[in-house]
């Protein structure tokens, strides 16, 4: 099978955050259970990551971008000592996938980088507000507000 692999490596790829890729080149292939099995079948014309089709070079199977970074998640995910009340990754608000890294302001499957942002104010979610943020849309202040009765609050500065 690994003669179906590109010459090119992962880390030649054009990434959104060179961690994914160190990630990606560790991952075990979920069909074989192979270590560090993972090529590029198809390097992009882009040279973006994201175009990539990627394969497992010991069984052949095959694995779109939305499925290497999932993998890469959980990879990441399994490594990591949590804050358990801070989400490693929570739902991305582009793409509706949990793949958004508040702590990097970065979604690790589409790029997006802004910032998460409360549904009723509008102001940037702190890293402390990230649970009420998950649960609500809202920062923690909006939170307050709205859960004491005082909805008239808008904005605060």
């Amino acid at each position: 099978m690994q003669n179906d692999c590109q010459q090119k490596q992962i880390q030649d790829l054009e990434w959104y955050r060179n961690l994914i890729a160190e990630i990606v080149e560790s991952i075990f292939c979920p069909k074989c259970h192979v270590a560090d099995s993972i090529c590029i079948k198809t390097f992009p014309e882009s040279g973006k990551a994201c175009d990539a089709i990627f394969m497992c070079k010991q069984c052949g199977t095959n694995f779109t971008y939305k499925e290497i970074i999932k993998l890469a998640i959980e990879k990441y995910l399994g490594s990591k000592i949590f804050n358990y009340k801070i989400p490693d990754f929570v739902m991305c608000p582009i793409c509706n996938e949990e793949s958004y890294a508040p702590g990097e302001h970065i979604c690790y499957l589409c790029g997006n980088e802004k910032q998460l942002t409360c549904s009723i104010c509008g102001q940037d979610i702190q890293l402390e507000d990230i649970p009420i943020w998950v649960k609500y849309k809202k920062c923690n202040e909006c939170n307050k507000s709205q859960y004491n009765g005082n909805e008239q609050r808008q904005s605060h500065d």
